[in-house]
């Protein structure tokens, strides 16, 4: 027998030997979501209302004087991401805030929190704002809790993404 045989045979026998407990996470995972789907979707959503309301709370402004609101995340990325799908993954909550021509997209999750910005006209949001947001507070990326946003970053936002 040469070694690459013998590399074969011991192949075929692990997978021969993994495959009932591949069978039996695959049931275990079918049973959970027929039982907890429904579940995972509500709270999934119910973290996304939290973080809106946390939002609008936090920096008003944003939506009385610049007109912000928020926007459906499937009315802007098609299709929608498999991360931002419900349920979301952990305790993730993702809302957008449309404000005059910008796209302002909230990401909180596992005592994180991400703000990403740009134009509107691009309908793909990229550009990470929450490093320029801390480092100009002098906190770290991973505080958690709503980063404090001044009209003078909407100003910054602005100019950074050539809005008049």
């Amino acid at each position: 027998m040469g070694r690459s045989m013998l590399n074969r045979l011991w192949r075929r026998m692990l997978i021969e030997l993994l495959r009932p407990f591949v069978l039996i996470g695959v049931g275990i995972e079918k049973v959970y979501n027929f039982a907890f789907w429904k579940s995972n979707v509500r709270l999934s959503m119910e973290n996304e209302k939290r973080l809106a309301c946390d939002i609008a709370q936090s920096i008003p402004f944003l939506f009385r004087e610049y007109a912000g609101v928020f926007v459906p995340i499937d009315s802007i990325e098609e299709p929608v991401p498999k991360s931002l799908q419900h349920p979301r993954p952990f305790d993730y909550a993702v809302v957008v805030v449309a404000v005059e021509d910008l796209l302002v997209r909230f990401i909180r999750g596992r005592g994180d929190i991400g703000v990403q910005v740009t134009n509107s006209a691009t309908r793909q949001i990229g550009a990470n704002f929450s490093g320029c947001l801390a480092w100009s507070m002098g906190q770290t990326c991973s505080n958690p809790g709503i980063f404090f946003i001044s009209r003078g970053y909407c100003e910054l936002a602005k100019a950074a993404h050539g809005s008049n």
